[in-house]
């Protein structure tokens, strides 16, 4: 379950590869077609489409609202909470965006970090990604051996301000 963002009117280098009888591939041959096709396709076409899941759009929704606050309206930014088609309609509001999150990660030393975190009591161990449950936490060793489950890697965050310089506006669904 994630958010997937797809920009209104991205900026393309090339046309969208469609791959033939996609239907009739198998499951390795349409695995192949992703990696070697589609997925170097999205690297050079930042614009079309970004995803994040629901764990890590919650701390990516609150840099935008630290950030963005002057740019986007609270209508916009409270419906950017909702998986249901909001966004900035046009490029400029999506280049300011990138502009005060970029700006943001530079002012925090966030770039000497791995990622940014929301404080929360739902917990997941650092070496496998699992849920703690509330009794486990009450070990203090557990708490030391866990992060926070709404983390998001500074590398997807720099990865959203590319998507934000070439969307064209984005909408979510």
């Amino acid at each position: 379950m994630g958010f997937d963002v797809y920009g209104r009117e991205p900026i393309l280098t090339c046309p969208k590869p469609e791959a033939e009888n996609y239907q009739d591939m198998t499951d390795d041959e349409k695995h192949d077609w992703h990696r070697k096709v589609l997925r170097p396709w999205t690297e050079k076409n930042p614009g079309e489409y970004f995803r994040a899941s629901m764990w890590s759009w919650r701390p990516l929704w609150d840099i935008m609202s630290k950030t963005c606050d002057g740019i986007l309206d609270k209508e916009t930014m409270d419906a950017l909470c909702f998986n249901d088609g909001a966004g900035p309609e046009d490029q400029e509001t999506c280049t300011e965006m990138a502009e005060a999150i970029e700006d943001w990660l530079e002012e925090s030393d966030w770039m000497d970090k791995s990622e940014y975190s929301l404080a929360s009591n739902c917990r997941v161990k650092n070496e496998t990604g699992e849920f703690v449950s509330m009794s486990e936490l009450d070990d203090e060793k557990v708490w030391q051996e866990t992060r926070s489950a709404y983390g998001i890697e500074i590398s997807h965050i720099i990865e959203f301000c590319r998507f934000l310089r070439k969307c064209g506006g984005f909408q979510a669904w």
